[in-house]
């Protein structure tokens, strides 16, 4: 239980995991909890140890020593703390324990449920990193896995991982272009139409679908109001069955609201959004994780509705977050950093916004697993430079912007205006 000295001007927002107080200075090792002292670190030990990845590795390293290193049992000891740092966005750390439990797996291949878990947990990996290609192939491998071990009725496991896998389908296909929505779509509903066969509506794998059937469903030709009805239905069967601070009934206000968003109903999506984020932090204040999606998802309805200073006080709220939890310098500091400079670049500041985007260039440069992320920071830094009338230093940076992209083999929506920006700015 040893701890760190956090320094006094990164104190601001860390919370005491034992007694909520804000201003905690004591760091665990393994820098996602904070304590005021000794005393209140020591009473909640039991608690954190179950997740504390410094602890667990540990703990796995001392039984290293004792059965050896290829030991079947830590095939399963190795993908719980993938899974934790897969869950705290620590991926290069998830990848290593990921890759670890997959070796010991291959070599003993007796659990045909730990393999689906564990290449499950890797398309979760490498969808996170946009390895796109390898996240839908884990996914097949997976789902194939389930389907032979799933009775006649079908299975939670199975329905659940044909919906992730329909959901990858149709991310992979945006990305290069391949047209897969129409297989992505039909993929999700069976996945849907099975769990609901399986459980009841207010079952969280089914409310977690019909999510992910809202949110695909209009970009697969249907209609708008299908995807709004989906998502408000949604909202509607969590608030009767979940009390109103339950984790899923503020995970269902987050998606809906950002499919309302994307929808272009930005009043409905801000009403949602705001209300999860109410309570949110009343009742689960140290959920960092949902806590900067509703700060990122509130602050594009802030823009959209013209409320730019409401929308630049969100933004640094999801810096401050990624201070408190160690990550300033990794791709979510970065995507933060990106964030708080597109709301200055909107308010007319575009010299204030490149400031902000040569410290998301610098957080880029330390990450090592967003691929592309170097690409989009500098097509954010051209249209800077545009506005304030520095076409030459916008041409540099949208060819930096391009090359960054050529370097990971990135086609995406923005690495397209990037080549399309750098075009225009060659042909003047």
């Amino acid at each position: 239980m040893a701890e760190t000295e956090v320094a006094e001007q990164d104190v601001v927002g860390k919370c005491c995991l034992t007694c909520s107080r804000g201003g905690a200075k004591m760091q665990c090792p393994c820098h996602n909890v904070f304590y005021c002292g000794t005393k209140c670190q020591g009473e909640s030990w039991q608690e954190h140890k179950v997740y504390c990845t410094c602890y667990l590795r540990k703990q796995i390293e001392k039984r290293q020593q004792e059965v050896g290193r290829n030991a079947k049992e830590l095939v399963v000891r190795w993908k719980e703390v993938g899974d934790i740092f897969l869950q705290q966005r620590r991926l290069v750390e998830a990848e290593e324990c990921l890759s670890e439990a997959w070796r010991l797996d291959d070599m003993h291949a007796e659990d045909p449920s730990m393999r689906a878990g564990i290449l499950e947990s890797l398309a979760t990996l490498y969808s996170k990193t946009l390895r796109l290609t390898g996240a839908v192939e884990c996914a097949a491998k997976a789902l194939h896995i389930y389907k032979g071990m799933a009775p006649e009725g079908g299975s939670v496991p199975h329905a659940r991982m044909s919906v992730r896998m329909g959901q990858l389908m149709h991310v992979h296909g945006a990305h290069t272009h391949e047209s897969q929505s129409l297989d992505a779509c039909a993929l999700i509903t069976a996945g849907f139409q099975e769990l609901s066969g399986l459980v009841e509506p207010e079952h969280p794998e089914v409310v977690r679908a019909s999510l992910v059937v809202a949110k695909i469903s209009h970009s697969c030709g249907e209609n708008k109001e299908n995807s709004a009805f989906l998502a408000n239905h949604a909202v509607r069967i969590v608030r009767q069955a979940y009390p109103v601070d339950h984790p899923l009934a503020i995970f269902t206000m987050l998606k809906a609201g950002s499919i309302h968003a994307e929808l272009g109903a930005w009043e409905k999506a801000e009403r949602l959004l705001h209300k999860g984020l109410q309570l949110l932090r009343r009742h689960h204040p140290r959920d960092d994780n949902t806590h900067w999606k509703l700060l990122k998802n509130l602050s594009r309805c802030k823009c959209a509705l013209g409320q730019l200073d409401e929308a630049l006080k969100l933004r640094q709220q999801m810096v401050r977050i990624f201070r408190k939890l160690g990550h300033v310098k990794s791709d979510m500091g970065a995507h933060a950093l990106r964030g708080v400079a597109a709301v200055l670049r909107k308010m007319g500041e575009p010299e204030a916004a490149e400031e902000k985007l040569d410290k998301a260039i610098d957080a880029a440069a330390a990450a090592r697993n967003s691929p592309g992320l170097n690409g989009s920071v500098w097509y954010a830094l051209a249209l800077c430079r545009i506005q304030r009338g520095d076409l030459a230093g916008a041409r540099t940076a949208a060819k930096t912007s391009v090359i960054e992209y050529d370097k990971v083999g990135l086609q995406c929506g923005t690495s397209e205006r990037a080549r399309g920006l750098l075009k225009k700015l060659e042909e003047g």
